[in-house]
């Protein structure tokens, strides 16, 4: 986001398509793209009330809606031309034609308000990318979670590491994430609510960030030039 309004452009951020619709229409002229989700844009060319129509004059055109994305698998209704890679994946599909644009990452300024952790001062801990207990971690559902919970415990004993996650709930009666419902492995430890702040310091301290799933954005970010 610093990145774009480096280049001097205004963005605008909404959660829901139809509200992203009723703020593009107070300056449409002015909006040159629209980014969203591969997900969010496969809904919006295959809704009636998305893409600009002639029964559908106030909808976005449909030139301007690119898909934003990390994943190399990531697509466009329009093809490769309106997908938008924030890692240069050198996957065929993508790359065999060439028009798919690598956008990269930014190191913003808050980033330099934290000092780097030597690795040998660091904890051997693998801090867990998960805020919900739900959220492919400990789904309901086993073929939801990312890995199965014995994988855990296995990955501990053979690395001598520990797993940590902050979770958005407070931990009662203890700090040892097993003794939380539903049931987490026992190589973890639960950490409670954390700030945005105390989250960063506590990554840095660990050895490995691990990731437990795919999350979906559905918002749509408007660039006015």
């Amino acid at each position: 986001m610093e990145a774009l309004g480096n280049k001097g452009y205004t963005y605008l951020f909404a959660g829901q398509n139809d509200r992203a619709q009723q703020i593009y229409q107070f300056f449409p002229s002015l909006v040159t793209a629209i980014f969203m989700s591969p997900i969010g844009a496969y809904s919006c060319f295959h809704s009636a009330a998305c893409i600009k129509s002639t029964e559908h004059p106030d909808g976005f055109p449909a030139w301007k809606l690119f898909s934003l994305s990390t994943a190399a698998s990531a697509k466009h209704p329009l093809g490769p031309a309106w997908t938008l890679l924030l890692e240069d994946h050198p996957l065929p599909h993508i790359r065999a034609r060439g028009l798919a644009t690598y956008l990269g990452y930014s190191i913003e300024p808050a980033c330099h308000g934290y000092r780097f952790m030597p690795h040998d001062l660091r904890l051997r801990r693998a801090f867990i990318d998960a805020r919900q207990l739900s959220n492919n971690l400990v789904a309901e559902e086993p073929s939801d979670r990312a890995w199965a919970l014995t994988t855990y415990d296995a990955a501990a004993r053979a690395s001598d590491i520990q797993f940590a996650a902050a979770f958005n709930i407070s931990v009662v009666g203890a700090k040892d994430a097993k003794d939380v419902a539903p049931q987490l492995p026992a190589s973890f430890v639960a950490l409670h609510p954390l700030s945005q702040d105390e989250i960063i310091k506590e990554i840095s301290r660990s050895l490995v960030l691990v990731g437990t799933g795919i999350t979906a954005t559905y918002g749509s970010f408007a660039l006015l030039g």
